[in-house]
């Protein structure tokens, strides 16, 4: 982990500043530091994490595209709904 962190301290130079934040950047350093030192395995499960996260995003428009859809359709419906019921009281009332 200490060899992970020096690394990306000794290579602060040529990592570009579009990458760390604008506070200066140490804590963004020591994070790279810690992920460097970690190897692949840390690597894939920030991945599988990062897609997961994705995934429930994912899920979550389409969901709010559905429910938009079927709030459209029930207010398309509901005029005919109100007259047809409007239609059944005239029809109960004349019996």
């Amino acid at each position: 982990m200490v060899a992970g962190i020096g690394t990306t301290l000794l290579a602060r130079p040529a990592i570009p500043e579009d990458l760390l934040p604008d506070s200066g950047g140490l804590l963004a350093l020591l994070a790279l530091g810690f992920l460097a030192s970690g190897g692949s395995g840390l690597w894939n499960s920030v991945l599988t994490y990062v897609l997961k996260v994705k995934d429930i995003k994912d899920d979550l428009a389409t969901v709010a595209a559905r429910k938009a859809k079927i709030a459209d359709e029930i207010a398309a419906a509901q005029p005919d709904a109100v007259r047809r019921a409007e239609a059944m009281a005239k029809l109960d009332g004349a019996r």
